[in-house]
């Protein structure tokens, strides 16, 4: 990779650390549900959390790219949403019956999270939690945040499941940080 190259990803990587450490994601962080999901097995090589921090990662890279040419999507929609979007799940060998359940049904339930925490929750969030499963379950997204969303945390799901979570995109993006400071 030529300077240039590594020039450009440190910037739009500091970008992203400072998204990530934001009010939004601070208390996202801070609530009771994100502490349980830091517990909890998914996709067979990391946890709820970590996977939830992948998908923002790789959601605010695509924000970028696309803020360079010139389209806008609410950040702070994005960033709740990839990190709100699997909460529901946490506990769900004891809340659903099978997967096929969990899969239709957990996006509710982290509808239901993410309204506890931010009590004037818009209804670009609300849709992307909802419809993030698409297009295992039937209805797409109605905001370009969620077809972020769905790209990223389907692209997160893959490298997890293949790799583990050391080369998945979280990983990476802390690896470079730590390399940078």
């Amino acid at each position: 990779m030529n300077a240039a190259v590594i020039h450009k990803r440190s910037l739009v990587y500091k970008k992203i650390a400072k998204d990530l450490r934001s009010d939004i994601a601070r208390r996202i962080y801070d609530c009771d549900a994100f502490k349980k999901a830091m517990k909890q097995a998914h996709h067979g090589h990391t946890s709820v959390a970590v996977h939830t921090i992948c998908v923002a990662v790789i959601s605010l890279r695509i924000y970028y790219f696309l803020l360079e040419h010139h389209i806008q999507l609410n950040k702070d929609s994005l960033i709740k949403g990839a990190l709100l979007h699997d909460l529901g799940i946490v506990g769900r060998y004891s809340k659903y019956a099978n997967d096929v359940v969990c899969c239709y049904r957990h996006p509710i339930d982290s509808v239901s999270i993410a309204e506890s925490i931010f009590y004037h929750i818009n209804e670009t969030v609300i849709d992307s939690i909802l419809h993030h499963m698409f297009p295992m379950t039937p209805i797409p997204p109605h905001h370009l945040e969620g077809f972020v969303l769905i790209a990223a945390d389907k692209y997160c799901a893959s490298v997890e499941k293949a790799y583990g979570k050391d080369r998945s995109p979280a990983a990476v993006f802390l690896n470079f940080m730590n390399k940078q400071s």
